[in-house]
């Protein structure tokens, strides 16, 4: 008996989660995380790196990869390295991952 009650109990729990989820997304899009994140298109970039806009362009691909070729403004951050959150970023610029 005590084992059902539990599993009803954290069955609720799970489907208030998805609903406060939900109401979430739904209230704020922008905040959402089921939302991915914007893409920049090469030329919408080229145009704010030439207008000398203030962004942040992260290579990602590794150390190798960069050393033969990247973006000139580019600093290299292996993926590896931002996903287990070694790295910060400002919060108030644009950062473009590529």
């Amino acid at each position: 008996m005590k084992i059902r009650h539990i599993q009803k109990t954290l069955m609720l729990l799970l489907f208030t989660f998805i609903i406060i989820q939900i109401s979430r997304a739904v209230e704020s899009p922008k905040k959402s995380f089921f939302e991915a994140p914007p893409r920049i298109t090469l030329e919408e970039l080229k145009g704010k790196l030439d207008q000398k806009a203030d962004v942040i362009v992260v290579d990602v691909r590794g150390d190798s990869p960069f050393e033969q070729e990247h973006i000139k403004s580019a600093i290299s951050i292996p993926l590896e390295e931002i996903e287990e959150g070694k790295r910060e970023f400002p919060k108030d610029k644009e950062i473009v991952f590529y």
